[in-house]
């Protein structure tokens, strides 16, 4: 497994830029769905991702957006460990780890939009008051969800999809 770890990380590090824009895309849409127009855009610089916000800051006299940076690669490298440990188990099913891959994309995502959205809202919280007001419970949520997506989702969701992919791997050898 860990001969396979190497390559697949190489190769993860080397896609996680254009990975970096499908994740903005999808933490977008997910922060605009919740906080609509919260987003204006976001630019790419490798693998980090700025976010032009709606949010209005003053500095210096002057009125501009606040832009949130964040770094996609904390959250995606679970399917660089998702593709080691399918490659370890069956190089063959391509079919599987295409499906996995697939399936760890959102949770990647979701990485992605929580750190935007705790960001504004809790680290930023009394610039962003001003045009967005979340209500008690959607601070706790949007803390939660960037826990569980920063600290819980990359590690395990991997490890759990790998699971569902070869269960049949997992049923062989549970029966030993």
């Amino acid at each position: 497994m860990f001969l396979w770890l190497v390559p697949c990380f190489a190769i993860w590090h080397f896609i996680s830029a254009p990975l970096a824009a499908l994740q903005a895309y999808l933490a977008m849409v997910g922060a605009d769905a919740w906080f609509a127009g919260l987003v204006s855009g976001w630019e790419r610089q490798d693998a980090a991702i700025e976010f032009a916000t709606r949010v209005q800051a003053l500095s210096a006299g002057r009125v501009g957006d606040v832009v949130i940076p964040v770094n996609a690669r904390i959250y995606s490298y679970g399917l660089a460990l998702f593709a080691g440990l399918s490659l370890a188990t069956d190089p063959r099913r391509w079919i599987g780890l295409a499906a996995g891959l697939l399936t760890l994309l959102p949770v990647a995502a979701w990485g992605v939009a929580f750190d935007l959205l705790q960001q504004v809202f809790i680290a930023h919280g009394a610039i962003a008051a001003r045009d967005y007001l979340p209500t008690a419970l959607e601070r706790n949520l949007i803390a939660i969800g960037y826990q569980v997506g920063a600290i819980i989702l990359p590690p395990a969701a991997p490890v759990v999809v790998w699971g569902v992919v070869h269960r049949a791997f997992l049923a062989r050898w549970t029966a030993i």
